[in-house]
């Protein structure tokens, strides 16, 4: 993509609407900081995330692999804008961030069962996943980036910054019914976070069949 893009663009927007979405979940208090940090900075393209979904939904342990190291790429240039933003405040933003990522692009654990498991580095992506999979085809961009905002903070060693999913309110006003909800999915786990919602949907994505 360009270096830099016209603010009034699709692109932008979606680029600008993932990273803020995902900054205020990770580090709510300060996410103000990157707007101008992310604001014609880089683009994301939805369309090179939907190769990144291909990869998953086919489900096996190398399509899998290959799917996290292409969605950290994908969000990368997220984490080098706010390294290198003009406000020093986002650099450590940015190096959290890089630091996240590096647990999908090279996981030093990675257990992966279909239907059942996506298990990187101890923490269990397999809800997140499929909600933020979910949210991105039914074009819930917000919801999209909170979702992987709750799913890398994951990796940080202090999830007690993640605010309820009610404070995260998804572009999209309909909440998933309670059959959709994590608590209530079949072999949901207890301890979910905001990236855990919609597990009712995981069989659709990337449960076996």
């Amino acid at each position: 993509g360009r270096a830099v893009v016209d603010e009034t663009g699709e692109a932008s927007k979606f680029t600008q609407t993932v990273s803020f979405g995902m900054i205020r979940v990770m580090r709510p208090a300060e996410s103000g900081v990157v707007v101008p940090c992310v604001r014609g900075r880089f683009v994301l393209h939805d369309a090179d995330f939907e190769k990144v979904t291909q990869f998953m939904v086919r489900k096996t342990e190398g399509d899998m692999k290959l799917a996290l190291r292409e969605f950290a790429a994908w969000l990368s240039p997220v984490a080098e804008s706010l390294q290198h933003c003009a406000d020093a405040r986002a650099h450590p933003i940015g190096d959290e961030l890089a630091a996240m990522l590096s647990h999908l692009s090279a996981p030093q654990k990675f257990i992966y069962v279909p239907g059942k498991h996506l298990d990187v580095d101890g923490q269990s992506l397999f809800l997140s996943v499929n909600s933020l999979i979910g949210a991105f085809r039914r074009g819930e961009m917000g919801s999209f980036g909170s979702f992987l905002g709750g799913m890398l903070i994951l990796f940080s060693g202090d999830s007690t910054s993640v605010p309820p999913s009610s404070s995260v309110p998804p572009l999209a006003p309909a909440p998933a019914p309670p059959s959709e909800r994590p608590q209530d999915a079949p072999g949901a786990a207890a301890g979910g976070h905001p990236g855990a919602g919609g597990a009712g949907r995981a069989r659709t994505l990337l449960s076996a069949r």
